[in-house]
């Protein structure tokens, strides 16, 4: 479907107007952030990480919606999230370009270890939804953390960290529940680009 597919966003004859296509991908246009990206060069060890749960929103300040799959799209971001759409609470903001927001990914041990700590100080937890992170996976989250600046794959599809999810307080503000920002601190994920095209499936834990 996208794996093994190759993208150019350099216009092509006389038509200076459209992006290429994605080969096989009937969804909405976007605008693709990056070129070539040539998949034969890639490192086929690149460590691996299974999706345990998968979310979007339409746009900012909407719930996030989960799914079981979703297409991640090269240069873009996940499929209907208001990131890909540049219609996010932060898109277009200079510090962290569009670029980098292509998707986020959060560790569910740093979330069941932030949740504890705030049970035994008689707080509100958070779910993993509430997070307002795209990919939930099942890392150690120092280990996440380690992944800034390097490739990785989720399934089959290549990411390269960017830097540190640093928590703030929008997830506090949508959810109703205080101190985000506060607990999650060091635990709210990585932000990621996406280098190859693919399909993103949830991973059944036995």
């Amino acid at each position: 479907m996208f794996g093994g597919e190759r993208f150019s966003s350099e216009p092509v004859g006389d038509d200076q107007s459209q992006p290429k296509k994605i080969p096989g991908y009937e969804g909405p246009d976007y605008e693709r952030e990056s070129g070539v990206f040539p998949v034969e060069t890639f490192n086929a060890d690149l460590p691996s990480f299974d999706a345990l749960a998968i979310f979007t929103a339409a746009d900012k300040g909407r719930p996030m919606q989960e799914s079981d799959s979703i297409a991640a799209l090269a240069g873009i971001g996940l499929e209907g999230d208001r990131y890909a759409k540049k219609t996010g609470a932060y898109s277009g903001t200079k510090r962290i370009p569009d670029t980098d927001r292509q998707v986020s990914l959060i560790s569910r041990a740093g979330i069941h270890e932030v949740n504890a700590k705030l049970i035994a100080e008689g707080k509100q937890t958070f779910t993993e939804a509430e997070t307002r992170r795209n990919i939930v996976i099942e890392i150690d989250p120092d280990q996440l953390n380690n992944l800034v600046g390097k490739r990785f794959k989720v399934g089959d599809v290549i990411m390269e960290g960017v830097e540190l999810c640093t928590p703030c307080s929008r997830p506090s503000k949508l959810s109703g529940k205080p101190e985000f920002e506060q607990a999650f601190e060091n635990r709210g994920g990585l932000r990621a680009r996406i280098i190859t095209d693919g399909v993103i499936s949830k991973h059944t834990l036995t």
